[in-house]
C-alpha cells in the first residue's frame, strides 16, 4: 500500500508538504495549487489510504473485517447483514458496518482501509464492469481482501482478480426459469419491471417462444425522501393497472418481494384479484413472503449460504475460488396462476384457477 513517504518520494517533496495537500490546508501554507492537485490526483490513483491507528490493535484483537450494506438494499441484504453480526459477534473478530451508494464505495474502502481493516465484505454490489475492477485494484495490496456477496454476475467473461471474491446467483438462469413457468402456465402477455440481467433473459425468451407482446416497465427508483419514493412506486403501481386494462396482461415479474406485496394490495383495492386476473411473482423470497394475504411466488436467494462461504474463509481460512455462483430456485406458491379458455355467450374468455 503506498504511503506518504512513497508519494513525497515520487514528487521530489517533503513528506509536511504531501500531508499538508491532503489534508486540505496547501493554500494556508502557500503551496502551489497545481502542488496540491497532482498530488491529491496521484494519491487517489495510486489508493492511498490515511495512516490512522489500526481499529483492531486499539481493541486488542487480532482480526478486524468491514461490512458495507446498500443504502438502497433489498431485505434479502439485510438478512445477510444479521447473519454476519450474529456469527461475527460470537468471536473476538471486531467489526464495523457502513452504508454505501455507488458514489462512495471508494471513499468507503478508504476509510477501511485506513482503519486497519483489510478484509472488507461488500453486500449487494451491483457493479460489474472491469473498470470498477481495475480502479479497485490498487487499495487491495499488502493482504487486503474483498468478498462481494450477492454480486449480480453478468459478463462470464469478466477477469478473475487476485484478492477479490464474487460470490451470488446466476440471475439470468433464475429469470428464465421464471419465465419458463408463467409460460407453461400458458401466460403470454407477461409484463417485466426492467434490469439489464432481466431484460437480456426476456429478450432470449421471447425469441425462443416466438413471442410479440413485449412491454418493459421502468421499476420505482430507490429513494432516501419517503414522498418521492412513495410517488415513484404510485407511478409504477398505475402503470401496471394501466396495462391490465388496456393491454390485457396476465403476468408480472418484478425485482423484489415488497414491491410484489403492494403490487398485489393496489390491484385488489381496483378490483383486479391475483391470481384470478393476474399473476405476481417476487424476487428474494423474504422470510415473511409465505404470509402474504396472497402467498408470494418468488425466487429465493440463498443470501445464508453465501455469507456461510465468507465465513468459512474468514474464521477457517478455508480458500474461496475467485467466482462462487450458487443455485437459485423458484418458489411456487399461489401468487401465480394458470390460464385457461373458458367460453360463455359465444366469447373466449381468460380466466386462472
Amino acid at each position: 500500500m503506498i504511503t506518504m513517504k512513497d508519494i513525497a518520494r515520487h514528487f521530489g517533496i517533503s513528506r509536511t508538504t504531501v500531508s499538508l495537500c491532503l489534508s486540505g490546508k496547501a493554500a494556508q501554507y502557500k503551496i502551489a495549487e497545481a502542488t496540491e492537485k497532482n498530488v491529491c490526483d496521484y494519491a487517489a490513483k495510486a489508493g492511498f489510504v490515511p495512516d490512522q491507528t489500526a481499529i483492531s490493535l486499539v481493541s486488542g484483537k487480532k482480526k478486524a473485517v468491514g461490512i458495507f450494506v446498500n443504502l438502497f438494499t433489498s431485505g434479502k441484504s439485510n438478512d445477510a447483514l444479521r447473519h454476519f453480526i450474529g456469527t461475527i459477534s460470537r468471536t473476538d473478530i471486531k467489526y464495523q458496518v457502513i452504508h454505501f451508494q455507488e458514489n462512495t464505495i471508494f471513499s468507503c474502502i478508504q476509510e477501511m482501509l485506513g482503519n486497519g481493516i483489510k478484509t472488507i465484505i461488500i453486500i449487494g454490489w451491483i457493479e460489474h464492469s472491469d473498470d470498477f475492477l481495475e480502479s479497485v485494484k490498487p487499495y487491495l495490496q499488502n493482504g487486503a481482501k474483498l468478498f462481494l456477496v450477492d454480486y449480480y454476475f453478468t459478463d462470464p467473461l469478466i477477469k478473475r482478480r487476485e484478492n477479490i471474491c464474487f460470490i451470488g446467483i446466476d440471475r439470468k438462469k433464475a429469470y428464465l426459469e421464471t419465465f419458463e413457468y408463467l409460460h407453461k402456465l400458458g401466460h403470454r402477455k407477461i409484463a417485466i419491471s426492467f434490469n439489464p440481467i432481466r431484460l437480456e433473459a426476456w429478450t432470449e425468451f421471447r425469441k425462443k417462444h416466438s413471442l410479440s407482446f413485449n412491454y418493459i416497465i421502468k421499476p420505482p427508483a430507490p429513494a432516501l425522501d419517503t414522498d418521492s419514493g412513495f410517488n415513484d412506486e404510485k407511478e409504477f403501481i398505475d402503470k401496471v393497472i394501466k396495462l391490465y386494462k388496456e393491454e390485457q396482461i396476465t403476468a408480472i415479474t418484478l425485482s423484489n418481494d415488497f414491491l410484489a406485496a403492494r403490487l398485489i394490495d393496489a390491484l385488489g383495492r381496483n378490483g383486479i384479484k391475483t391470481p384470478r386476473d393476474i399473476s405476481v411473482v417476487g424476487f428474494d423470497n423474504l422470510k415473511f413472503s409465505p404470509y402474504f394475504n396472497v402467498p408470494l411466488t418468488t425466487v429465493d436467494v440463498p443470501v445464508s449460504d453465501m455469507v456461510n462461504k465468507v465465513l468459512e474463509a474468514i474464521l477457517n481460512g478455508k480458500k474461496l475460488p475467485s467466482r462462487t455462483v450458487l443455485e437459485a430456485n423458484l418458489i411456487i406458491r399461489s401468487s401465480a396462476g394458470k390460464i385457461f379458455t373458458d367460453i360463455k355467450n359465444g366469447h373466449i374468455k381468460e380466466n386462472h384457477n
